[in-house]
């Protein structure tokens, strides 16, 4: 069995066409491997968002905790000088109170032992 020119030849032609699909086989590999590690840093860069979301989130919550404790402080100080406008209040009706109360008793202890008072 020879071999002749034409059987060499097409030999010939599918290793170079082995050799150009091996060359895009390689550059298909390299751009899957470039793709592969930009969505890898995608995927770090999403999960570092991802915590720092949630960094915020504890954030913002802490403040509204604290926002509320503020609330109910400022509340309170803003009672304060009403409770003490009505203990001021209810010690100047206690005084007139008792002055009239003390006139109607001397008046009362006048009219009924004229001889002691």
């Amino acid at each position: 069995m020879e071999i002749d020119d034409k059987d060499v030849i097409k030999a010939i032609y599918h290793l170079e066409q082995h050799d150009k699909e091996i060359a895009e086989v390689k550059e298909n590999i390299k751009e899957l491997q470039e793709k592969t590690q930009l969505l890898a840093e995608l995927s770090y860069s999403i999960k570092t968002l991802a915590e720092n979301v949630k960094d915020v989130k504890e954030t913002v919550m802490d403040i509204k905790s604290e926002q509320t404790n503020m609330k109910d402080e400022i509340t309170d100080l803003k009672q304060i000088p009403s409770q003490n406008k009505a203990k001021t209040f209810d010690k100047v009706i206690i005084g007139i109170a008792a002055a009239i109360g003390g006139g109607i008793l001397a008046y009362l202890l006048k009219v009924l032992f004229p001889t002691v008072f």
